[in-house]
């Protein structure tokens, strides 16, 4: 398991290689999200240990987006620092590198809003979280979306992809 932070980073580094300059916060909190639902999906186990929460507007990583919100609908033009320091968080093994490295394949050529619209639909997390208003409140517009929500949905999708195969 890894900080969002780490992941974010990762997406960001390889983004700049790439010749992308264009992530937003809104864009890599969703390309974050994303790849911790199918991680999880597939997996069984979290990509990142942060709580994953139900914000109005979307599904929000709270620890990453204080880290990068002052950059507002802005592109990130620098690696985030953490709390703890680079020094403390793990690195990536190379099995994950290739994960990451397929979602943001995937997922980078979509905007900010259009990422922000496939977390928004019918049955997504985010959704089923909103719709009830007994899930687990962290502050008073942080709702935790559980692991097994969000885990039972990218693991449908993964069962969707494999009976188009």
């Amino acid at each position: 398991m890894y900080s969002s932070i780490t992941i974010a980073n990762h997406f960001l580094r390889e983004s700049w290689k790439a010749g992308t300059r264009d992530i937003t916060p809104m864009k890599l909190l969703k390309l974050v999200y994303i790849a911790h639902g199918w991680f999880l999906g597939d997996t069984g186990n979290r990509l990142i240990y942060d709580p994953v929460c139900a914000w109005p507007y979307g599904p929000v990583i709270p620890n990453l987006y204080f880290r990068i919100n002052h950059y507002r609908g802005y592109p990130i033009t620098s690696e985030i620092t953490s709390e703890i320091g680079f020094s403390n968080e793990p690195e990536l093994c190379d099995s994950v590198i290739k994960f990451l490295d397929i979602i943001l394949k995937h997922y980078n050529q979509y905007s900010a809003f259009e990422l922000s619209a496939l977390t928004h639909q019918k049955d997504t997390p985010w959704y089923k979280v909103k719709k009830t208003s007994s899930q687990k409140k962290l502050d008073s517009r942080s709702v935790l979306i559980p692991d097994d929500v969000i885990k039972a949905y990218y693991a449908e999708k993964i069962e969707a992809v494999k009976r188009q195969q």
